[in-house]
């Protein structure tokens, strides 16, 4: 038999499952509306941002002919810097917004 607190996680764990279930079939369904790319990337990191149940989320562009990133979505950022903000590309010092002036 057993104790109540492992019924509980099991069904915390289930019901985390069937949120990420809701939110995968919202993902789905955005791909499929006639909708731009950068409408459906809005969407994504929101849903993205509820899945993992995280503050900041980013989709960055690289930009071959500037060998830089673009934030081209985002959630959590401060206001103006989404589509401005630009990261460098450079290996050896990887993009990270988090604790910058744009967090």
């Amino acid at each position: 038999m057993e104790d109540r607190s492992t019924e509980a996680t099991k069904g915390h764990a289930l019901d985390k499952l069937r949120r990420h279930i809701r939110i995968l079939v919202d993902i789905g369904r955005l791909s499929m509306e006639d909708a731009d790319v950068e409408r459906f990337l809005d969407q994504a990191v929101l849903q993205i941002a509820r899945a993992v149940e995280i503050h900041h989320v980013k989709v960055l562009q690289y930009r071959p002919d500037s060998s830089d990133l673009l934030l081209i979505a985002g959630v959590g950022w401060k206001e103006g810097v989404v589509r401005t903000a630009t990261l460098s590309a450079d290996l050896r010092s990887p993009p990270d917004l988090v604790g910058s002036r744009w967090g």
